[in-house]
């Protein structure tokens, strides 16, 4: 069976077609059935799938309040963002001990879902070391890696909405679908062999008190 090579494995052409027929149905979850069990996938709107390269994806939420008792997060932003850091890779250790090696998948796609951006990447726990914390305008805490300062993490106080950017690798695979036709509706009623006999209306039956 000819295979398409995707983000470092080669998956079998069919799934590619299903993947490109469901889209049009708006169910992402059926895509990868059996894929998705070890490689959940998220899927992020962009105007240029093709040329983004970097994109935000919510990531859950962590409550520092809930899991470490920082019931202001204001007060030491640098502890805040480890607790969040830390709520992060417990629930990946969670997961690498049922599966392992821990993968992801991102989906771009265009707002008229015809172009669309594939990757793949592992997930990872975070060396709290390795970062800083800001406030933004918004008061939202932004991680920055202390390496290279480059913005990495945005935690909302409001909501505990934990975000992380993701730079795209030249893994991705690009591709774009046709805008299927209009099916035309006594033909297709035809071709299924549609009789009035699948329909059948029922009585309301009264409910005494």
């Amino acid at each position: 069976q000819h295979k398409i090579t995707s983000f470092g494995k080669c998956l079998p052409e069919n799934l590619i077609i299903n993947f490109t027929f469901n889209i049009w149905l708006n169910k992402y979850y059926l895509i990868y059935r059996s894929f998705l069990q070890h490689n959940p996938m998220k899927s992020v709107k962009n105007n240029n799938p093709f040329s983004c390269n970097k994109v935000r994806v919510i990531s859950g939420r962590c409550s520092p309040d809930y899991s470490y008792g920082i019931t202001d997060p204001h007060t030491d932003i640098e502890a805040t963002g480890m607790a969040v850091l830390g709520i992060w890779n417990e629930r990946v250790n969670i997961a690498l001990d049922r599966f392992n090696p821990l993968r992801s998948s991102i989906l771009i796609r265009n707002p008229n879902t015809l172009e669309f951006s594939l990757f793949e990447h592992e997930l990872h726990r975070f060396n709290t070391n390795d970062y800083r914390w800001e406030t933004n305008k918004n008061g939202n805490l932004q991680g920055y890696q202390v390496s290279d300062n480059k913005h990495i993490f945005t935690w909302q106080p409001h909501g505990s909405q934990f975000t992380i950017i993701y730079e795209i690798g030249s893994t991705a695979s690009l591709f774009k679908v046709r805008r299927p036709p209009i099916l035309d509706f006594n033909k297709t009623l035809k071709q299924i062999r549609f009789t009035e006999e699948w329909v059948t209306f029922v009585d309301k039956v009264e409910q005494s008190i």
